[in-house]
């Protein structure tokens, strides 16, 4: 409803069965019962509908539409009205889904509207493979960040750098990567990193975690690049680097972002 309230538990319904010139449309908590041609609408019953058509003298399509059970705002109109015409004064109207089917990022996916954290399929540019499914974040620092890591803290977790992809929920801080070649592929797209700890706290940082090349894919690798870094309460460092390594760490490898150069991995 337009005050946020919602009922997952609804059907919506119609039927141009046995009435001449038009039909009948519903939206119900709970399934339909079966449209018989002894009904003068969808339902056997008006009960349940957020909107439904009754028509007294006729099957005759006469569009008259009431509610009989309110959602929020969505305020009931009848209690099972049976009288010719409707109470409504209404438009139906239909878009295209808002969340895109698939983008190159989660900053696109944001740009088009999708707003809410969770599950989206991207299809980075330049990326071989078919679309694939990431957590975006829709709200930190903006917005539009796409995951390709999280730990949970506990043993025995892969790095940043892990080559396989692991499943679990990073918005919930569970164990989580990407593949190092979907994390090669949107970090060759990106321009920015994000690092969220549990609480809210986060820093930026003004480069993609990999860098624009696929260097992550080439093993006995590593790579640094100077950064400004940002906290969320707005201080910053401008004299520092990011960096990795996936140099004799098998199947892992190592990350970092500190004040000053790394020394050369050995």
């Amino acid at each position: 409803s337009s005050d946020g309230s919602s009922d997952a538990n609804a059907y919506m319904g119609w039927s141009n069965h046995h009435i001449a010139g038009g039909g009948s449309f519903g939206v119900k908590n709970g399934v339909f019962d079966r449209h018989s041609n002894s009904y003068l609408m969808l339902q056997s019953s008006c009960v349940g509908h957020y909107i439904y058509d009754y028509s007294n003298s006729g099957r005759d399509g006469d569009a008259g539409y009431d509610v009989n059970r309110a959602l929020g705002d969505w305020s009931a109109t009848h209690a099972c009205g049976s009288a010719e015409g409707g109470m409504l004064k209404m438009y139906a109207a239909i878009r295209p889904e808002q969340k895109m089917q698939s983008a190159p990022s989660c900053a696109d996916h944001l740009a088009a509207g999708s707003e809410t954290s969770g599950m989206y399929s991207i299809l980075p540019k330049g990326y071989s493979g078919s679309a694939f499914e990431v957590y975006c974040d829709m709200t930190t620092a903006g917005g539009g960040w796409t995951i390709v890591s999280s730990v949970s803290g506990a043993d025995g977790e892969p790095s940043f750098v892990h080559k396989d992809a692991v499943a679990g929920n990073p918005l919930n801080f569970e164990d989580y990567t990407l593949s190092a070649e979907q994390k090669a592929a949107i970090s060759a797209g990106g321009g920015e990193s994000l690092f969220v700890r549990q609480g809210g706290a986060y820093l930026t940082v003004d480069k993609p975690m990999f860098g624009t090349s696929s260097e992550l894919l080439q093993d006995g690798t590593w790579a640094q690049y100077p950064v400004t870094v940002r906290s969320s309460d707005g201080s910053s460092d401008a004299n520092a680097y990011m960096g990795w390594s996936n140099h004799h760490i098998a199947g892992g490898g190592s990350f970092g972002v500190k004040n000053g150069v790394f020394d050369r991995h050995s």
